[in-house]
């Protein structure tokens, strides 16, 4: 699997056309962000795992989707939930199972544990069960291990040929055969998890009533026609949201504390930021002993500026969702004016599209970088040679569908003007500034 990544970054993306600007990555993202679909290749790539969730769908099935989940993201309820569910999770699971490493002076896989514990968290949030994973031992759950081979599986179609992996679907062999196990297992839990659900609401108990947990309240809601939504909408509403809170939070978090341990200047500071936030609560004022576990408040946490700059640090530097694919609405057939000696007339014109120069393998538009040596704060601003980091441009091909005549038109990125009508994958890059808008905010909320 390493070689298989190491593979595709350093080499197959960099045939890929890509953009890396802020005003480009604003232009796809946020103005015209409904001409840059996920496309039918990305959809269809993941469909077995996620199927009509958030993540798998665009124009407006995702509207109304993100409409009603940014809703219940940002009420009172899921947010006291969130941070219950930390609470627990943290003092009665996470320090324990620590303490008990530290204790036998073992070794333990903090990325590992942080995962177990961003998942266990997740869950919690979107089914409303506690799956079990992160206790002494770290014991292996059916559920867990399902869902990690999932999201594997089908991440390794993106780095095998179509047709090969249909194939082997079809034939039920290698990896899509552990793809196919492991989302029944996904399917099994996510169809109990909603049954016994529907049962406890039946029975309208004062613990269902105060529920808030995300299968609970979609359970609570109607669609477009007034009708409770199907049991196959919230398994994908509940799957798709434990895959976008599960990895993004962990990978934070693993990159902050690698940065902390390469940089105790900065641990330093965060400590002396959290000291002087605990000594000014009133216990401490009034002598008085402060209550354990210590948790933090809210207001306190707003006030603890120089943590959250580091984790804003480490996701500008180690970007959760690096990388994002995109595909360009092209219209095949297009009115304009055929120049041609038979037409000279607006006509409908058949569109394709080409690459046409050099590629980034012929070493144009090499960077190099200008470092600050000030610490782990510092900043990292890349410096160009050229504009772009590959010399292809993306050509439509407009073909007269009366006299055949051919006319070219280069198609030029910039923020003003439609980005290339192709395939794009956008990878961002660690070291440009201010792009942290595209990771998931819920994700950096939990990471608090």
């Amino acid at each position: 699997m390493a070689i298989v990544y190491e593979l595709f970054y350093h080499v197959l993306y960099k045939l890929l056309p890509e953009s890396i600007y802020n005003k480009n990555l604003e232009y796809l993202l946020k103005t015209r962000f409904s001409v840059f679909p996920k496309g039918p290749y990305f959809r269809d790539t993941i469909r077995d795992l996620l199927v009509d969730g958030i993540f798998n769908v665009d124009d407006v099935t995702w509207q109304r989707q993100r409409k009603t989940i940014s809703v219940e993201l940002y009420s009172a309820k899921f947010r006291q939930l969130t941070t219950e569910s930390l609470v627990e999770l943290v003092h009665a699971r996470l320090l324990p199972v620590l303490e008990n490493v530290v204790n036998k002076s073992t070794t333990i896989d903090l990325q590992d544990v942080l995962l177990i514990l961003t998942f266990e968290n997740v869950c919690m949030i979107a089914f409303g069960v506690d799956p079990g994973c992160l206790r002494l031992g770290l014991p292996e759950i059916p559920f867990a291990k399902a869902f990690e081979g999932a999201t594997e599986a089908t991440l390794l179609r993106f780095f095998t040929p179509t047709f090969i992996w249909k194939a082997m679907r079809c034939l039920d062999l290698g990896s899509e055969k552990k793809l196919g196990t492991s989302i029944k297992g996904v399917d099994e839990f996510a169809g109990e998890v909603i049954k016994t659900r529907k049962k406890e609401l039946s029975l309208q108990t004062e613990d269902e009533r105060r529920r808030s947990d995300l299968l609970t309240v979609f359970m609570r809601l109607k669609d477009e026609q007034g009708k409770p939504f199907l049991d196959k909408f919230l398994r994908d509403i509940c799957v798709n949201f434990i895959l976008a809170g599960r990895d993004t939070s962990s990978v934070a978090l693993s990159w902050f504390f690698w940065l902390l341990e390469k940089n105790p200047m900065i641990e330093e500071k965060i400590l002396a930021e959290i000291c002087r936030i605990v000594n000014e609560r009133d216990e401490l004022k009034n002598k008085r002993e402060l209550e354990i576990p210590l948790i933090f408040r809210p207001e306190e946490i707003k006030k603890m500026d120089y943590l959250q700059a580091s984790l804003s640090e480490t996701l500008r530097l180690y970007p959760s969702v690096p990388v994002d694919h995109k595909e360009v609405n092209v219209p095949k057939t297009k009115k304009t004016y055929c120049k041609s000696k038979e037409c000279r007339k607006h006509t409908l014109h058949k569109v394709t599209q080409y690459k046409k120069g050099k590629d980034s393998l012929a070493a144009q538009g090499k960077r190099r970088y200008d470092r600050k040596q000030s610490g782990y704060g510092g900043q990292t601003k890349p410096v160009f040679h050229k504009k772009a980091k590959t010399t292809k441009k993306i050509v439509l091909r407009l073909q007269c569908q009366g006299c055949k005549h051919v006319s070219q038109h280069p198609i030029k990125v910039s923020a003003r003007k439609r980005p290339c009508r192709s395939i794009i994958v956008l990878v961002l890059l660690c070291c440009i500034d201010e792009l942290m808008f595209c990771v998931f905010v819920f994700a950096e909320v939990q990471t608090l």
